[in-house]
């Protein structure tokens, strides 16, 4: 028996030692490649690249910045716009203190927060996946703060999910502990290669997805808690916003694989563009949930279209949007190109009128020419007189024949001389005021002595007579010269 225990321990101390190894070598493989900012204790990895309109990136659960940077998706967005993505907390380098729920409303406030040391104002937010309800709480908290967002993949409705129970499991305290510095970072190695199926089916894992993301990074004990913990928090949050869905008053692109096996659109995307009359749905025909890296040019679209509001422009299918609504599986998939910027919309169902309007990488871009109008109001002041206001104040005097009241206190001393227990309180007696003098005398033992008290009475006076007072008044007196107006700026 105690070999077997032992052989466990030694089981155990090597998988902890491994994993520390693996966490060590690929944090020196893949240092920050942004910034750091604190933010109510908390300390956040970012990168801030491009100018112009703000675009805010936030990723999903299990992700972290690499995920954008590698679809190509930030240097496409950054040609045109300033772009701040977020390791959220407890992702990439960035800090999840302990000891407080991390759910999409504290991450919303530290996010923006974050925002506003970066003097960021009214930014284009958009979510992936789990991001998407980070989202939607910081434009539900802050409406007239942000833009407009882009819902990417998103989870928005409560649904029964049979991987949340085995996917939160780290996140328990002291046993979730020990498996994330034990099993749980190796299992997850193991299980990496069904879970890019899951995710990127129907369309396969680009390769430079599979050569540049750092795996061993969203495998490290503290993502993983933060991980586990976000699956736990997936279905309560989703609860509790579907039902302020409705208060969102800013425009909305909901940009979702129409293939996608992890989060259905049906259930999802689709529902909640039927529930936000000024938002716009976006499928991409043939691609799953990782949408953004298979199709970066339609999500880089669908944010121009967030920031110019061209609501005329339609990507789904017509048949498409019917096969999803009556619960039918999507048309086949097209044919991926093995590089994410040969990826292209090539279902030949779609009818004409709502055929794409976006370029692949070998046809011309359309340059749209926008135009804004500035109004700008101006203030000049116009004298049209001069009023002189003088006061006067008139006096005269009369005869009053008032009866003054004034009040009168008589203290009378009473000698008393006598050995009370205790302190005697002053007390009234009808209208008099009884205030007892004590002396204190320490013979064998103390003893009180009421030597004497004050009654106190009081009564009215009332003196009269005719007095001479006075009496004033004021007057104001308004006069207004009126002349030829005279502007002056």
């Amino acid at each position: 028996m105690q070999t077997v225990l032992l052989s466990i321990a030694a089981i155990i101390a090597a998988a902890v030692i491994f994993n520390l190894y693996k966490k060590r070598q690929v944090e020196q493989a893949n240092p920050p490649v942004g910034q750091f900012m604190d933010v109510e204790g908390v300390r956040l990895h970012y990168i801030d690249k491009g100018q112009g309109e703000p675009i805010v990136l936030l990723h999903g659960n299990g992700s972290m910045i690499q995920d954008f940077i590698i679809s190509g998706l930030v240097d496409l967005l950054a040609s045109r716009y300033r772009v701040i993505a977020f390791d959220r907390p407890g992702y990439g380098y960035s800090k999840r203190p302990r000891g407080r729920s991390w759910n999409p409303i504290a991450q919303a406030r530290v996010l923006r927060g974050a925002l506003q040391q970066l003097q960021v104002t009214h930014p284009v937010v958009l979510g992936h996946s789990w991001g998407t309800m980070v989202a939607l709480a910081l434009a539900l908290q802050s409406p007239a703060y942000v833009r407009s967002l882009v819902l990417m993949s998103g989870y928005y409705y409560p649904t029964l999910r049979p991987d949340v129970p085995i996917f939160s499991t780290p996140a328990i305290p002291v046993i979730g502990d020990i498996l994330r510095y034990t099993i749980s970072p190796i299992l997850g190695r193991l299980m990496w290669p069904s879970l890019l199926r899951m995710i990127f089916g129907p369309a396969p894992t680009p390769q430079h997805f599979s050569e540049k993301f750092p795996v061993w990074m969203a495998l490290r004990p503290s993502q993983l808690r933060a991980s586990a913990a976000e699956s736990g928090l997936m279905i309560p949050s989703a609860f509790k916003f579907q039902r302020y869905y409705q208060q969102l008053t800013m425009p909305v692109v909901i940009v979702s694989g129409a293939n996608d096996r992890f989060v259905h659109p049906n259930r999802h995307s689709m529902r909640l563009h039927r529930e936000l009359p000024q938002s716009v749905l976006r499928l991409i025909p043939g691609a799953g949930h990782m949408v953004h890296q298979v199709a970066p040019h339609e999500v880089s679209a669908a944010v121009d279209e967030a920031v110019g509001r061209q609501s005329n422009l339609s990507w789904r299918s017509s048949q498409e949007e019917e096969r999803l609504d009556r619960g039918q599986a999507p048309a086949a998939a097209p044919a991926f190109a093995k590089s994410h910027s040969d990826y292209r919309i090539a279902s030949s169902k779609v009818a004409p009128e709502h055929k794409p309007n976006i370029a692949s990488a070998k046809e011309p871009l359309l340059t749209i020419p926008l135009a804004r109008e500035e109004l700008e109001v101006g203030k000049t002041k116009v004298e049209t007189g001069i009023v002189r206001v003088r006061k006067i104040v008139h006096e005269h005097e009369e005869m009053i024949d008032q009866p003054l009241l004034r009040e009168e206190v008589d203290v009378k001393r009473v000698s008393i001389n006598r050995v009370v227990d205790q302190p005697v309180a002053a007390r009234y007696e009808g209208k008099l005021l009884i205030v007892p003098v004590l002396e204190e005398k320490l013979v064998v033992q103390k003893q009180w002595i009421l030597k004497e008290e004050l009654h106190i009475s009081r009564h009215t006076v009332e003196a009269g007579g005719p007095q001479s007072v006075t009496l004033r008044s004021e007057e104001a007196i308004v006069e207004r010269d009126r002349h030829q107006p005279k502007a002056s700026s």
